[in-house]
């Protein structure tokens, strides 16, 4: 039940950011057509959707704002990882987990954001898995095992340690 409904508070959530991400973007597209210039024109040259969208957030304040909203109720958005927490936090304990077991897994989700800034999310190079059921890291797109270097092994160490 408790899972369930904060589910459909974060998807509500989603929805409404994607919305006005939406609505402003089409604000945000009409004063950079408005403005035209040299901005405008490399808008329409550039196929990376990324150089589009700064564009656009450059333009339009209120779009960045709305873009910005929608990517942290997005999937590993800050606002729906800490509502992930707070409800494995909660079912954990009423479930009768441990205070060990309701701890590692309420950090998990920010177990994983630390691994992914520390060697990349979702490099073709290498990508780092987490299981929460046997705490291991390190498998690459062959499944080799990657090798994980001391010194960064003790950097995510501290920075989990501090989140704790």
């Amino acid at each position: 039940m408790i899972v369930a409904a904060t589910r459909t508070y974060s998807q509500n959530k989603q929805a409404e950011a994607e919305a006005q991400k939406q609505a402003t973007e089409q604000q945000a597209l009409e004063k950079l057509q408005a403005e035209g210039g040299e901005k405008w024109a490399e808008y329409n040259s550039t196929k990376d959707y990324v150089t589009k969208q700064n564009l656009l957030k450059n333009a339009l304040p209120a779009y960045k704002e709305a873009s910005d909203q929608a990517q942290t109720w997005g999937m590993g958005g800050d606002s729906s990882r800490a509502l992930n927490a707070v409800t494995t936090a909660i079912t954990a304990a009423l479930g009768g987990q441990t205070d060990l077991q309701v701890v590692s897994n309420t950090l998990a989700p920010y177990a994983v954001q630390i691994i992914g800034q520390e060697f990349g999310h979702g490099n073709d190079a290498t990508v780092i898995e987490v299981s929460k059921d046997t705490h291991k890291a390190g498998r690459t797109h062959s499944g080799k095992i990657l090798l994980l270097k001391s010194r960064k092994i003790h950097r995510i160490y501290v920075k989990l340690k501090n989140v704790i």
